[in-house]
C-alpha cells in the first residue's frame, strides 16, 4: 500500500507518493487560495493516474497545512481561505481511507523525528525559519499539540511594544528572527554602511553567510546581531522545553555557519544556566519534502 503526503504552501502545493519512507513521485503545482481541496483532490487523482494507481492502493493521507488545526478542522489560516473547513472528513469522504490533517510545522517535525535529525531522541523542538517561525514539539516521543494549536513558537513575544505581528501582538519573535525579518534587517543595514552584498527583494541567509566569510563588514554586523537574536531565543526554548535536541529548518539552513554559531553561543550559556543538561543544536535533515514525509509518521498512529 502507498501512502500520500500533502503540503500546503501559501505558493505552492505539493503532494508526493510515498513508499518505504521515500517519495517515489511528486507534483508541484501553484496553490489555488480559493479552492484548496478540490485543487488537492484533483491533483492526487493526477498523481495516482500519473503512476497507473487508484485510490483503492492507499493506505493514508496526510496533510501539512499552515494555520490552527484541531480534529482535522481548520480553527485559524490567515493566508488561505479555510478557516472552519473539516479538511479530514472532506478528504476521507473522497479516497475512503484515514486521514491526519496537521499544521505544516507539526508535520515537518513528525517527519524529522521519525526519519531525519531528530531520529532517536524522546525529547525534541524544531523551528522552521522562513516568512515566519513555525515550531513543533516532541515530548515523550510524542507530538505535543495541547488543546489544538500548541507549538506557535513564533508567537513568543521577543521585544515589548515591538513590531506589530499578523497575529495581532506587538514585539513576536518571528518580526526578528525569520527569514524575512533577517532580510529586512540586511537590507536597512546596507543603507547605512557601505557593502558588496548585492541588492535584491529579499536578501537571503545564505548570501549574506558567503559575504560574511569574505569579510565584508556590513554582512558580519548583519549577522553577528542576527546570531545574538537567535540565540537568545533558542536558549529560551532551551529553558522552557530542556529537550536533548533543538532542530533548526527552514532556508535558514542553506546558511550552516549560522546554526553552528547558534549552538557555540548556546554552549558558551551552558544551555541556559549553570551545569544545566547539554541540548544539540542542529539543522533538520530532510528540507523541503518535511511535510510530505510526516505521512510516514502519523500512519503508525
Amino acid at each position: 500500500m502507498y501512502l500520500i503526503g500533502v503540503d500546503i504552501g501559501g505558493t505552492n502545493l505539493k503532494i508526493g507518493l510515498v513508499e518505504d519512507a521515500k517519495i517515489i513521485d511528486k507534483l508541484v503545482v501553484p496553490t489555488d487560495k480559493e479552492d484548496v481541496c478540490n485543487q488537492m483532490i484533483a491533483t492526487i487523482y493526477q498523481l495516482l493516474e500519473n503512476n497507473n494507481l487508484a485510490k483503492e492502493d492507499l493506505a493514508c493521507i496526510g496533510i501539512a497545512c499552515p494555520g490552527i488545526i484541531k480534529d482535522g478542522t481548520i480553527r485559524e489560516s490567515a493566508n488561505l481561505k479555510l478557516t472552519g473547513c473539516n479538511m479530514q472528513g472532506i478528504i476521507a469522504d473522497e479516497f475512503g481511507v484515514k486521514v491526519y490533517v496537521k499544521n505544516d510545522a507539526d508535520m515537518a517535525t513528525l517527519a524529522e523525528h521519525e526519519l531525519g535529525g531528530g531520529k532517536g531522541f524522546e525529547n525534541m523542538v524544531m523551528i522552521t525559519i522562513g516568512t515566519g517561525i513555525g515550531g513543533g514539539i516532541i515530548i515523550d516521543n510524542k507530538l505535543y499539540e495541547g488543546n489544538g494549536g500548541a507549538g506557535e513558537l513564533g508567537h513568543i513575544l521577543f521585544k515589548k511594544d515591538g513590531i506589530k505581528c499578523n497575529c495581532g501582538r506587538l514585539g513576536c519573535v518571528e518580526k526578528y528572527i525569520s527569514a524575512i525579518a533577517l532580510s529586512n534587517r540586511a537590507k536597512e543595514m546596507m543603507r547605512e554602511m557601505p557593502t558588496k552584498i548585492p541588492s535584491a527583494d529579499i536578501i537571503n541567509a545564505s548570501v549574506l553567510q558567503e559575504y560574511y566569510l569574505k569579510g565584508d563588514k556590513c554582512a558580519i554586523t548583519i549577522l553577528d546581531e542576527y546570531i545574538s537574536d537567535l540565540a537568545d531565543y533558542v536558549l529560551n526554548l532551551c529553558n522552557i522545553f530542556r529537550p536533548e535536541a533543538i532542530l533548526i529548518g527552514g532556508g535558514i539552513t542553506y546558511a550552516p555557519m549560522i546554526i553552528e554559531k547558534v549552538g557555540s553561543l548556546c554552549k558558551k550559556h551552558n544551555f541556559g544556566y549553570p551545569n544545566s543538561v547539554p541540548v544539540l543544536i542542529t539543522s533538520a535533515k530532510l528540507g523541503n519534502d518535511a511535510g510530505i514525509l510526516g505521512v510516514v509518521s502519523v500512519n503508525k498512529n
